[in-house]
């Protein structure tokens, strides 16, 4: 710190002037502590400024407007107080006692936006911490907290008028379009008036303003003040548009005018006037790439029988755009069913428009009319027809197509007589019923049991009305198709003059039995028969179902799924096995048999009463013994169904169903004996088991009255002793002993193996077999009888076969 001093510069009380002073140093020096304090601060909205006055001169580069903070009032803090950012600038950066301030656009856009705030000197004062600025010393600044903020010194409100700086017409907006406008400043949203705002299509093009005919096409928010403020232009203002193909296509055609008081910023400043000429301001559009919607659909009948075909888009679509070979018409449930029973595609159409909208009107071509209702697609109720749209049906204005989709039909009208009959045909093959109606009818309104078949136009015997069994099969339509039951129809097939030619086929229908699209039941035709136009003879072969046997009564039963002629069966065409492997085991062809019969011929289930011979050897031969071993063949020349055909034929051995044991037990028919031979034959009803049979159970009188009975001490022999006896090749028979003799052999018989073969049938009590094996008629050779052990009493003793010596 230095100083000097010119000549001249003070004068002494004599008023003599100073010497020059050359330069000295300081001798004494007291640094500057004093805090800088701000005197004053104006504020400028139009100016977008504000300005701070200090007591001293401060360093520029210490000043941070962040510190600073304009207050609603005074003596507190409000949320609607600003703090300043860092994007505003100062305009005089050199240090000195004055600095001013260029405030940010985000801080002078909320400073306008706050209605609270800054709007007069009675709502603008100033807060600042001590880190707002400091002296050149870097002495910081007094600072004002927020309860003693200091007040504006010089006001100046905002005079500017606000400019729109761009619009863009957004027509993506769904069935609707907004129009955003962007402004050089804050705008008051309720302060826009949209009768002063119109879409043009340039200088000399069409010009569409969004309040016509004192209707307002758009909507807005209107406590939104801001830069921007968005416009939804409803759908009848944005279809207008499309309508139009000079204006809003694109950006070169898309044009805005808004006059002076269509809106005013936050300070009532009026709107700087847009025309189409407006080159400042930048236009944007956004083309419309939304796929149009169905909203509603709905056929109508006109005053010529014919059909209005009406669709209700979302938005205007372009009738010159129609491919109607990309509709059609389906039930709701067609992805369910075949595409040629429930859905319909169009081979042409009418339209019935003139321009483009978003209504359009059509009817179908006369065989596509015809073809329809053969389907029985069109239905009244509105959750079951549907319009079917495919790709590339329509477009709308902007070339964008419909989506594939299906919507049901919202309303229809159709006719109300009620569905009379025209065509019965008969499919006995199939147990079906045809009924075709001149109008399509419901499906699950049919009544089964109000339908009767008869024999002839007018017939009150030879008739059968159905069950509730029967089902009908088809879906709504023309033709009704019903399923016969089993029941059903094996009670026709009972009957050989019902339902067995086209002659003797009718129908009748009791009113109800069914209903038309609109809930109208058919009339009824009394007992007047409809004759059958067509007929399908049974040509399926009866199948049997399953089969019973009684081994104790010897009653085969046999059911079918289908009546059968009881007078056709041929039972020697059934063969019964003891083995499920065809061609293996033992089995029996029925040689004959009674066929037990009703009242009628034609039933499902057939009895045969078995013959004793075939009883006999089905026992002889160990088959049906039990369940297991019990398997059925049948040949397809056992019986015929009601139309004679023969029955499929069972080639592979099925098992029995139900099985009954036999329970009688055998009895003697009669006895032989040869003293000669020393041969005892017994006769028995029925096959007995011969290596079961206890010998020792028999005992011979000498008269009927008798009733001494000897008993012998046996002789159990071993098998050295057997083998001795008999060669291998035989069996050994071995008899009683002699009471005098016990060590004895009384008599020895060794039967070949050949003389004990059996062949062919066995009768009850007629014929003799020899032999170890089972028969219906038994040789009890394996005995002896003792000779002179009592009077007149003689005693059967064991019979020993080889495979037991």
């Amino acid at each position: 710190t230095y100083i000097t001093m010119q000549a001249g510069a003070v004068n002494d009380t004599n008023f003599n002037p100073s010497v020059k002073f050359h330069t000295a140093a300081v001798v004494n020096y007291t640094q500057d502590f004093t805090h800088p304090t701000l005197m004053s601060f104006d504020l400028n909205l139009t100016s977008e400024t504000i300005s701070f006055t200090f007591d001293e001169v401060i360093d520029i580069s210490s000043f941070k407007i962040t510190e600073f903070t304009l207050q609603v009032n005074g003596s507190q803090s409000h949320v609607e107080d600003l703090t300043f950012s860092v994007n505003s600038t100062i305009l005089n950066p050199k240090n000195d006692v004055k600095v001013v301030v260029n405030i940010g656009k985000m801080d002078l856009d909320q400073i306008k936006l706050n209605r609270a705030l800054a709007t007069s000197k009675l709502n603008t004062y100033l807060s600042y911490t001590d880190q707002g600025v400091a002296d050149m010393n870097a002495q910081p600044l007094v600072p004002r907290n927020k309860t003693e903020a200091m007040r504006v010194d010089t006001y100046a409100e905002d005079i500017t008028d606000p400019v729109l700086i761009s619009f863009l017409l957004d027509m993506n907006y769904g069935i609707e379009a907004r129009l955003l406008l962007t402004f050089s400043e804050p705008v008051l949203g309720s302060s826009l008036n949209m009768s002063h705002l119109a879409i043009e299509g340039g200088l000399y093009g069409p010009s569409y303003p969004v309040v016509k005919n004192g209707f307002t096409h758009g909507t807005y928010n209107e406590s939104h003040n801001g830069l921007v403020v968005s416009i939804v232009l409803d759908s009848v203002f944005v279809n207008s548009l499309k309508k139009d193909l000079q204006i809003a296509i694109d950006q070169p055609s898309t044009f805005l005018t808004m006059t002076s008081v269509a809106i005013t910023d936050m300070n009532y400043q009026p709107l700087v006037t847009i025309t189409p000429s407006s080159s400042a301001v930048l236009r944007s559009h956004i083309p419309d790439t939304t796929y149009p919607n169905v909203l509603q659909t709905s056929i109508q009948k006109l005053s010529d029988g014919n059909h209005r075909y009406q669709v209700i888009f979302d938005e205007t679509v372009n009738i010159d755009s129609i491919n109607y070979t990309r509709f059609s018409l389906s039930a709701e449930n067609y992805k369910n069913c075949s595409e040629f029973a429930c859905k319909y595609q169009l081979s042409g159409g009418v339209t019935m428009n003139v321009e483009n909208s978003t209504i359009l009107n059509f009817y179908l071509l006369l065989n596509d009319d015809n073809a329809q209702k053969k389907l029985e697609i069109l239905r009244p109720d509105i959750n079951r027809t549907l319009f079917d749209f495919s790709v590339d049906f329509i477009t709308d204005m902007n070339r964008n197509r419909l989506l594939p989709t299906n919507v049901n039909v919202s309303f229809a009208e159709l006719e109300t007589r009620p569905p009379s009959l025209i065509s019965f045909r008969v499919d006995m093959n199939g147990s079906l019923l045809y009924l075709t109606f001149d109008e399509p009818v419901r499906a699950a309104s049919l009544d089964v049991t109000f339908l009767t078949v008869q024999s002839s136009r007018q017939s009150s015997n030879g008739s059968v009305t159905l069950s509730e069994l029967s089902k009908v099969v088809s879906r709504d339509g023309l033709e009704m198709q019903v399923h016969v039951s089993l029941n059903d129809s094996n009670r026709i097939k009972q009957n050989t003059d019902l339902l067995s030619t086209e002659n003797n086929s009718y129908v009748t229908l009791r009113q109800g039995f069914v209903y038309d699209m609109a809930q109208v039941p058919n009339p009824s035709n009394g007992t007047f028969g409809f004759p059958a136009i067509k007929f399908d003879e049974d040509t399926t072969s009866p199948v049997l179902d399953f089969y019973n046997l009684n081994m104790n009564t010897g009653i085969l039963q046999l059911h079918f799924r289908e009546v059968v002629s009881l007078s056709s069966v041929d039972v020697t065409q059934i063969t019964i096995s003891n083995s499920e492997i065809l061609g293996s085991g033992n089995s029996r062809t029925l040689t004959g048999g009674t066929v037990l019969t009703g009242i009628v011929d034609h039933v499902r289930d057939v009895y045969i009463q078995l013959t004793d011979t075939d009883m006999n050897n089905i026992k002889f031969k160990r088959i049906a013994e039990v369940k297991a071993s019990t398997w059925l063949l049948m040949t397809n020349k056992t019986l015929v169904d009601a139309n004679d055909r023969q029955i499929r034929a069972v080639k592979y051995p099925r098992g029995v169903t139900h099985y009954d044991p036999d329970v009688t037990p055998p009895e003697i028919v009669q006895f032989n004996i040869s003293m000669d031979k020393g041969l005892l034959q017994i006769l028995f009803t029925e096959p007995v088991v011969l290596h079961e049979i206890n010998v020792t159970a028999y005992t011979f009188y000498g008269g009927v009255n008798t009733t001494q009975i000897y008993e012998p001490p046996l002789h159990t022999m071993n098998t050295s002793e057997c083998e001795t006896l008999c060669d291998s090749d035989y069996s050994c028979l071995i008899g009683c002993v002699s009471e005098s003799r016990p060590h004895r052999l009384c008599e020895i018989q060794c039967a070949s193996s050949a003389d004990l073969e059996a062949s062919g049938d066995l009768e009850s009590g007629s014929g003799s077999r020899s032999g170890s094996t089972d028969g219906a008629s038994l040789l009890c050779t394996r005995g002896c009888f003792g000779r002179g052990l009592a009077p007149n009493e003689y005693k059967l003793t064991t019979s020993y076969p080889r495979s037991s010596c």
